[in-house]
């Protein structure tokens, strides 16, 4: 009777180690490491400054593929996809950046142009109001999507953004 805890102690050991020669053999591909991703970034931004929306698109998609939860890469896309007037990826877009980092000031600003943009002001106002409450002071994003409204022609409701110079300084893309 000993015979039997003695076999299944060996068949044990056997299984583990087979287990962990396994697991050790597993070829597991790295991601993009954070220089790589903002090279990528930076590469994208040139595209944009250049209005070569299509490029900066092809140049974020494996971005966002190899590292989803970055939020400027999701905003950045969707800043290029709205330019090209695909609102559906934009909104797409943007959501994401903002499901990651609820308070991004470029995705707050610029979804809510977007929303401007595609005659939904309620939405736009709503973003507004986030903005608000982000840059108390006032930031470059706020008083860029209060111009957006201005523009647009529709009137602001509530405060508006500080004008003493204490704005962050950010790329207008």
């Amino acid at each position: 009777m000993r015979l039997i805890p003695a076999l299944a102690a060996i068949l044990l050991t056997g299984f583990v180690a087979a287990s962990a020669m396994a697991m050790s053999n597993q070829q597991t591909t790295p991601g993009p490491s954070d220089s790589d991703v903002k090279a990528r970034i930076d590469e994208a931004n040139t595209a944009i400054a250049g209005q070569k929306y299509d490029a900066a698109i092809e140049i974020l998609r494996p971005v966002v593929d190899a590292s989803p939860d970055n939020a400027d890469a999701h905003n950045l896309l969707g800043y290029s996809y709205r330019k090209l007037k695909d609102w559906t990826r934009a909104e797409r877009s943007y959501s994401r950046a903002l499901s990651i980092d609820p308070k991004h000031l470029g995705a707050l600003e610029y979804f809510g142009e977007l929303y401007l943009e595609t005659d939904r002001p309620r939405e736009a106002e709503a973003l507004l109001a986030r903005l608000r409450e982000a840059c108390p002071k006032g930031c470059e994003e706020l008083a860029a999507l209060e111009a957006a409204f201005a523009r647009s022609g529709r009137p602001l409701s509530g405060q508006s953004s500080a004008a003493d110079g204490t704005a962050a300084p950010r790329q207008r893309w």
